[in-house]
């Protein structure tokens, strides 16, 4: 949803989540997205959510409309 452009609100509202952690969450999507590592180098055991969004940042930088 981030990814989308959809608001914080309105996400709260849908995933029933804080907006604290969907700003969390964005931040970290913005920051995979400006990103010169490779995937494999952000991969690691348990990753969170907020590993996650950082992921799917840079692979949408790496790959583009691919994802």
């Amino acid at each position: 949803m981030i990814d989308k452009g959809i608001s914080a609100t309105s996400i709260v509202q849908r995933a029933n989540c804080k907006i604290a952690k969907i700003d969390e969450l964005r931040l970290d999507y913005q920051n995979g997205l400006k990103d010169n590592q490779t995937i494999i180098k952000l991969h690691k055991e348990n990753m969170r959510a907020s590993d996650w969004a950082q992921v799917y940042g840079l692979s949408k930088q790496l790959y583009g409309k691919k994802i």
